[in-house]
Parts: structure tokens; sequence; C-alpha cells
């Protein structure tokens, strides 16, 4: 997650800060900084759980700190800080994020090169999300859980096939 760092961690303090989110107990291990890394690793690591998804973005720490517990939360502990947190939060950094690109140059006769991924996340079990999102379909009738699939464009930004490191 460095490479992110030193972009995005200017972002996530002022972003906290401007909601009042920045506050946490001193011996508190989910401090809302590392809340939004963790949320933001999720993406990424969809692969394991939350705590071993926790466990992975610290793992560089350890050796910084020898006596951190195998266990670092309770169970419930992420899914709790996370609905604390919000969604304003998220869409704030996001948005102020995309705004610090203020102008990109045409890389290929006059176009911006872009690529998109696309994703599908299972939501909450309600009646509303029923029916604003569906249900998958299958061989065996519908899914358990509504489905949300989300689109990411992305801008890459090419010099003759090598990479411009990034300016905020």
């Amino acid at each position: 997650m460095e490479p992110f760092g030193t972009i995005i961690q200017p972002i996530i303090e002022d972003v906290l800060a401007k909601h009042k989110k920045d506050k946490y107990r001193k011996s508190a291990i989910l401090t809302p900084v590392i809340m939004v890394w963790l949320v933001l690793t999720l993406t990424l690591r969809r692969d394991i759980n939350y705590p071993k998804t926790l466990n992975w973005l610290v793992s560089g720490l350890r050796w910084l700190c020898l006596d951190l517990p195998a266990k670092l939360v309770k169970d419930g502990a992420i899914s709790h800080a996370r609905v604390k947190l919000g969604v304003a939060v998220f869409r704030d950094i996001f948005y102020k994020f995309v705004s610090s690109f203020t102008s990109i140059n045409p890389d290929f006769y006059g176009w911006v090169t872009v690529m998109f991924n696309g994703t599908s996340m299972t939501m909450p079990d309600t009646k509303s999300n029923r029916e604003k999102f569906g249900k998958p379909k299958s061989n065996r009738g519908s899914g358990a859980f509504p489905q949300m699939r989300a689109v990411a464009v992305l801008i890459l930004l090419l010099n003759s096939w090598e990479t411009k490191p990034l300016e905020i």
C-alpha cells in the first residue's frame, strides 16, 4: 500500500479532520486512519477475511512492535468501526482524490488512455436492497444476497510506454 501512501494519506487525514473523526483512544488499534486503509485494502485482498486483512496490513509493523498479539481485535470490532466511520468519509476521500487531477494531457493522438475494471459485491439482505439491486440468478434458483455491481475507470498516464509520476 506504500505507493498510495504519499498521495492519499494527506487526503485521508484532511477528510477525517473535516468530519471530526480523527480522534481516538490512545490504546485503540483501530484508529480512523487504519480503518480507512483497512477498507481500501479490503478491495485488494478479497481473498482473505477482515482479521487476516488487518493482519496483512500491519505485518510490516510487527518487526517494530514485537508484542502485537496474533489476534489484534475482537470479533465484530472491524464491522462496528466501519459502520461508525460512515460512508461520507469515503465519498469525500474519493472526490478529493479525483479533484486533485486538475489537468490531464492527452497521451495518444489527442486521446487520454483509460482502462476500466468491474466488480460485484454482496449487499445486506433487506427488502430495499432486494428491490434496488436484485438477487443473482443461477441454475438452482436465486442467490442468497442482493448484488451490486461497480465499475471503476482509471486514467493511465503514459508517455511512450513509460509511466509518468503523478504530480499533485
